[in-house]
């Protein structure tokens, strides 16, 4: 499958970026050893271990990156449910803008899932809307109100109160206000919901939930987009590096059926 192909290909990049960074610190190391040895050559040799060392940085972070990009991809397929099947996603047609270059495509749609990624966020941190709220307490009270209702028992010589075996630990407070009078309740609790600061922005927990799938759904087909580009790209011999966070489903080109095979 083509998907064990690139995992492969991840894990071979990743171990040949940490060779690359071990052979560069190695002649760091021999170059060191030589000035002691050779010390009149010591500004030349300090010369090569500044160009080394610049050398150095790119690679480290060359392998920084793809080892977080494999650890990623092997988390993933450790976690694929036992019985789910592996199949490979539909093929997308890539296709660039009227002058734009592999590059330039890329860097665009790396900034739309960046766009993508900042409404996350937003839509995360909404609020949600006044009428919900006072939706949510009216609900609660009348919750509270069936908790606070006592069980009546009474006959001849004995009448008695019973309450759930809560309140024998700790007298609920909220529950007996509410059963009380439930109504005095909810309207002090809307009036303090009222006197909140209005939220700026709010989002109803069915919108939402919705508008969080609707983004998701945006940026997998983005990094679906990505990935093509980047699969382009390496057949035209050019190397561009994965986001780290990049889907690895879309990475490896697969979806995962969940549904566990009935043996034959």
């Amino acid at each position: 499958m083509k998907a064990n192909v690139k995992a492969q290909a991840i894990d071979d990049s990743t171990q040949a970026a940490q060779a690359m960074v071990s052979a560069t610190l190695g002649m760091m190391r021999e170059l060191r050893d030589a000035i002691r040895n050779n010390p009149g050559r010591q500004a030349e040799f300090e010369a090569e271990i500044d160009r080394l060392s610049e050398r150095l940085e790119t690679q480290q972070a060359r392998h920084c990156a793809l080892a977080d990009l494999n650890a990623s991809v092997r988390h993933y397929l450790e976690k694929v449910p036992p019985g789910s099947s592996i199949e490979a996603a539909p093929r997308l047609k890539v296709r660039l803008k009227e002058g734009e270059s592999l590059t330039r495509a890329i860097d665009r749609i790396r900034g739309e899932i960046a766009d993508q990624v900042r409404e996350r966020h937003r839509v995360l941190r909404a609020e949600l809307p006044i009428a919900d709220r006072k939706r949510a307490a009216r609900a609660y009270v009348n919750e509270l109100a069936a908790k606070g209702s006592p069980n009546i028992t009474a006959d001849h010589d004995r009448f008695e109160l019973s309450y759930p075996p809560s309140f024998s630990a700790k007298l609920d407070v909220q529950a007996l206000l509410a059963w009380l009078n439930p109504e005095l309740f909810r309207e002090r609790l809307c009036a303090q919901i009222d006197a909140m600061p209005k939220p700026k922005f709010a989002l109803s927990t069915d919108a939402k939930r919705e508008r969080l799938r609707e983004i998701k759904a945006a940026i997998i087909e983005l990094e679906r987009e990505e990935e093509g580009l980047i699969e382009k790209a390496a057949d035209e011999g050019f190397d561009i590096a994965r986001r780290p966070d990049a889907s690895p489903a879309v990475i490896l080109g697969i979806v995962i059926n969940k549904k566990a095979h009935v043996a034959a």
